[in-house]
C-alpha cells in the first residue's frame, strides 16, 4: 500500500512539475462591511487561455498571533492550488480580513473556549469568502455557474457558513478538515456540541449542494470521532457530505492538505469527486500535460 501510495505520489509531482501553462498573478478585490470598505487581497491561478473556467475559490487556515499572520502578503496554497489549475480550474486563494496584505483585522474570533460562538466565527470568514467569489465570478475567464468552495481548517468553517447563504452559481463545497478552536492533540474542539449544532443550522440553509469532506486520521486537531459528527449533524440537517478520512500513514493529518507528498492521499478522492459534480469537460477527458 505505501509503494503504491508513494508511486501516486511521485507521479503527481512529476505531473505538477510538467504542468500547462498557468498565469499566476496578484490580485485585489474590495470587502464591504460594517459601514466600511476594505481592500483584500489574493493569489489568482488560472490556465492560459479565455476560458470560461469554473471558479474556485480556495480558503487559507487560521493562524496567530497578529504579527505571524502578516508575514506574508499572499499565499498561492500549492500544490493544492496548481494541482486544480492543471485540470482546467480558475482558482482564487484570498487573504481574509488580518492576514497578510489584507486591510483590517480578523473577525473570526469565536470569543473564546468557554463560550464559543461559532456561527458568528464561520459568518464572518464566510463575508471576506463570498467577496472573493463575486470578484472571481465577475471575471471573464471564470464561469459563474460553476463556482466552488474549498477551504482549508478555518477556511473550511468559513466556506460551510458561505455554503449555507446560497451564493449564485455554487455547485459544489469541499471541506478539508475544517473547523475552529481545536486543541492540539486531542483531536476536539472547545465545546464541540456547539459546532456540531452550527454545521446542523448551516446545511439546512442548503441541503442539497454535494460537498466532499476529507479529514487526516491522524489530524490532532479535529481527529475522525469528531469528523464523523460534524458530518453527520450536516447529513441529519439534509445535507450531501460525503466524508473521508485519510491518510493513516501521515503523521500530521491536518496538515497533509499543505505538504506536496500529501497530494497521493488527496488527490483521488478530489478529481472523482469533481467529475462527478462539475457539468462539463470532466478532469479525466483533459489532454495530458505537455
Amino acid at each position: 500500500m505505501r509503494r503504491a501510495l508513494l508511486a501516486v505520489c511521485i507521479a503527481l509531482v512529476a505531473t505538477l512539475a510538467q504542468s500547462r501553462e498557468l498565469i499566476v498573478e496578484p490580485v485585489e478585490f474590495p470587502l464591504e462591511t460594517g459601514g466600511q470598505r476594505l481592500r483584500l487581497v489574493g493569489t489568482l491561478l488560472r490556465p492560459t487561455g479565455a476560458g470560461p473556467f469554473p471558479a474556485i475559490v480556495l480558503s487559507h487556515g487560521a493562524w496567530g498571533p497578529a504579527e505571524r499572520r502578516r508575514e506574508k502578503s499572499r499565499l498561492d496554497f500549492a500544490p493544492l492550488s496548481t494541482w486544480l489549475v492543471e485540470r482546467g480550474y480558475a482558482v482564487l486563494v484570498p487573504m481574509r480580513r488580518g492576514y497578510g496584505a489584507s486591510e483590517g483585522e480578523t473577525a473570526e474570533s469565536t470569543g473564546g473556549c468557554s463560550d464559543p460562538d461559532y456561527v458568528k466565527a464561520g459568518l464572518a470568514g464566510a463575508e471576506d469568502i463570498l467577496a472573493a467569489l463575486r470578484w472571481l465570478q465577475a471575471q471573464s475567464f471564470a464561469d459563474a455557474r460553476r463556482s466552488l468552495l474549498v477551504g482549508y481548517s478555518a477556511g473550511g468553517w468559513g466556506s460551510l457558513a458561505a455554503a449555507s447563504l446560497r451564493p449564485d452559481g455554487l455547485i459544489a463545497l469541499v471541506n478539508l478538515a475544517g473547523g475552529r478552536g481545536g486543541f492540539a492533540g486531542n483531536g476536539w474542539p472547545c465545546v464541540a456540541p456547539r459546532m456540531i449544532d452550527a454545521a446542523r443550522g448551516f446545511a439546512a440553509r442548503n441541503p442539497a449542494l454535494p460537498s466532499l469532506w476529507l479529514y487526516g486520521v491522524h489530524d490532532a486537531l479535529f481527529g475522525p470521532q469528531f469528523a464523523r459528527q460534524l458530518a453527520g449533524a450536516w447529513n441529519e440537517a439534509g445535507g450531501a457530505a460525503e466524508l473521508h478520512a485519510i491518510a493513516p500513514d501521515f503523521a500530521d493529518g491536518h496538515g497533509v492538505f499543505e505538504a506536496i507528498h500529501g497530494a497521493a492521499f488527496w488527490a483521488p478522492l478530489l478529481a472523482e469527486f469533481l467529475d462527478r459534480t462539475v457539468p462539463g469537460q470532466p478532469i479525466s477527458s483533459l489532454p495530458p500535460p505537455r
